[in-house]
C-alpha cells in the first residue's frame, strides 16, 4: 500500500508526495522509492482525487513489477548502480574500465543532477565543456570529436538502461556531429499525467 503525502509548494499549489513499500535491502533497511505528483491547475477537489488515486495505482503497480525507479535518484549515484549492477556482470571488464575512467569526468558535471531533472541542455554543456582547450590531460588542447563521441556513448548507455526502467524518454542531438545523427536520452518529468 501506498502513502500519500500532500505537500504545499512555494507557489501555494499542492504536490502529492507517493512512497511505496519495495522490500528490504541486505543490511535491513526498508526499499521506499518515491514520486510527486503534482496535479494540473484549476482542477476540481474530485478531480485532483481521481487522478491522484490513478496515479498511486500506476506508481504501485510499477514497484510491483520492478520497473519504478526512485525519481530522486542523481546522476552519480544511477551510474555507479549500473556499473555495479549491470556492467561488472554483463560487459568485458575492459569495458567497464573504460566507463569507470570516463564517468570521472562526467560527474563533475552532471553527477549531482538529479534523473528527472536532467535536460538536454545539461548535457550540451557537458559536451561543450569537453571540447574547450585544456580537457585533453596529454596534450593540454581540445579532447578530439571521437573522444567527446565516446563521453557521449557513455552517457547515453547509462541513460538508457535509467529509460528501461522508467520507460519516459526523450532525446538530444549531440552538437558537432557530422553524418550520422548521433542521439542520447534523457528522463522526461511526469508531472500531471
Amino acid at each position: 500500500m501506498a502513502t500519500v503525502i500532500p505537500r504545499e509548494r512555494k507557489d501555494g499549489r499542492i504536490s502529492y508526495s507517493i512512497r511505496a513499500s519495495d522490500g528490504f535491502r541486505v543490511n535491513g533497511d526498508r526499499v521506499r522509492p518515491s514520486t510527486t505528483w503534482v496535479p494540473e491547475h484549476g482542477w476540481s477537489e474530485k478531480k485532483i482525487e481521481k487522478e491522484l488515486a490513478r496515479q498511486v495505482k500506476l506508481f504501485e503497480d510499477s514497484v510491483k513489477a520492478g520497473t519504478s525507479q526512485d525519481s530522486n535518484i542523481k546522476f552519480q549515484t544511477f551510474a555507479e548502480q549500473f556499473i555495479h549492477d549491470y556492467a561488472e556482470r554483463k560487459l568485458k571488464i575492459k569495458t567497464v574500465s573504460e566507463y569507470e575512467k570516463f564517468l570521472k569526468r562526467i560527474f563533475p558535471a552532471i553527477g549531482h543532477i538529479r534523473l528527472r531533472d536532467l535536460k538536454p541542455g545539461h548535457l550540451n554543456a557537458l559536451y561543450s565543456n569537453l571540447s574547450e582547450d585544456g580537457m585533453n590531460l596529454k596534450t593540454g588542447g581540445k579532447l578530439s570529436s571521437t573522444s567527446i563521441h565516446s563521453y557521449h556513448r557513455v552517457v547515453s548507455t547509462v541513460l538508457s538502461k535509467a529509460v528501461k526502467k522508467s520507460g519516459k524518454t526523450q532525446t538530444v542531438k549531440l552538437a558537432g556531429t557530422t553524418g550520422k545523427r548521433q542521439m542520447v536520452v534523457y528522463l522526461q518529468t511526469n508531472t500531471g499525467v
